[in-house]
């Protein structure tokens, strides 16, 4: 019988060991760190900060632009995101020489459908310009 005891022993310990769940980790978004704004929100509660940068040349603004941006991101609601961009600085070379805060926006992004597998996601946001800072915008057309 003691023979039995050490094998039997073994089984029942690694099958306790093997059965414990796994603790639930969100599953990783590809679209993350992003240049858009993906359907997907980020989980409850993350505050996520998205570091960048960006240059431009050759616009009828300005012979060259180059700034850095942030975006950050917190969702208080699984169909709710808040949003605030801004640029810590921006550098602009055209009529003037110019280096200063860039333009800040701040707005909401929310999830309207999402599929039963939660694979796809539908979602529309809004950003409002809070702050201009009087650098030359990128796109054209602009006032």
């Amino acid at each position: 019988m003691k023979r039995w005891l050490a094998p039997l022993f073994l089984v029942v310990w690694t099958s306790a060991v093997f059965s414990q769940s796994e603790p639930i980790v969100p599953e990783a978004n590809p679209g993350r760190p992003t240049v858009s704004t993906p359907a997907t929100l980020t989980p409850i509660g993350y505050l996520q900060f998205e570091t960048g940068a960006f240059g431009a040349t050759d616009s009828p603004e300005f012979s060259t632009r180059i700034s850095a941006n942030e975006v950050v991101k917190l969702t208080v609601h699984r169909r709710l995101q808040l949003l605030l961009g801004f640029e810590p600085f921006a550098h602009t070379v055209g009529q003037q020489r110019a280096t200063k805060f860039g333009d800040t926006f701040v707005g909401a992004q929310s999830v309207v459908m999402r599929t039963r597998d939660h694979r796809s996601t539908l979602s529309v946001s809004l950003l409002h310009q809070i702050r201009d800072s009087g650098a030359p915008d990128v796109d054209f057309g602009s006032p």
